[in-house]
């Protein structure tokens, strides 16, 4: 191949000439003048994909989280207690005695289970006569995905219909939790501790130390 402004002899497939440096005319090769690859075109199509999927599970995790905390029961409950376990509990003869002449027994079982969406409710009858009555102690929740469990002391309302359930007013709300401590003091009339798992798929075990505490 000839310059064509000098006239020398120039190599083939040459830009430029070697000789005054003037271009030849040919093409850069197919990667271009700098010998770098191309970008491929469906690389920011790729990106774009990446980081939706990336956009789409953060939201899932977000919605799944707000859910939960939709979920928790408000601090007036609706009780539905003829579709729970109940047990009922009198304060009139007391098993332990306590200092400062209180008399103690026992509402619950130390270890009981609820299943799953259900309830577990112990009915407490507190006479005119006693004096000083609380309910004390504490109680323990494994099983499912957060080991948690709900506590509720309620007083029922006189004029719901029991084939509705019992619509309660709430006298202590643990909200959900794996522990906790109560003590709820009480006047005379019927009470119900309600143990609920009413939105819960899983079952749940419970350990619990709960007595009725009162003077003789």
């Amino acid at each position: 191949m000839i310059c064509a402004l000098c006239g020398r002899d120039v190599p083939d497939g040459s830009q430029f000439c070697n000789h005054c440096g003037a271009s030849t005319g040919k093409k850069a090769n197919e990667n271009g003048a700098t010998g770098r690859p191309e970008t491929s075109p469906d690389r920011p199509e790729r990106a774009v994909h990446g980081a939706l999927r990336i956009l789409i599970a953060l939201l899932l995790v977000l919605t799944a989280l707000a859910a939960y905390q939709l979920l928790r029961s408000p601090s007036k409950v609706r009780a539905p207690t003829h579709n729970a376990a109940s047990h009922e509990s009198r304060t009139e003869p007391a098993q332990t005695t306590q200092p400062q002449s209180f008399i103690s027994s026992a509402l619950t079982p130390t270890e009981f289970t609820i299943g799953p969406a259900e309830l577990r409710s112990f009915k407490i009858a507190i006479a005119e006569s006693v004096k000083s009555a609380s309910i004390v102690g504490k109680f323990t929740a494994t099983g499912g995905m957060y080991n948690d469990i709900e506590v509720f002391v309620i007083t029922p309302e006189p004029s719901a219909r029991s084939e509705d359930g019992m619509s309660a007013r709430s006298l202590y709300w643990s909200r959900r939790v794996s522990s906790s401590e109560l003590d709820v003091p009480l006047s005379s009339g019927d009470y119900y501790l309600v143990f609920s798992n009413a939105w819960s798929p899983s079952m749940k075990a419970i350990s619990a130390q709960i007595s009725l505490r009162s003077q003789p």
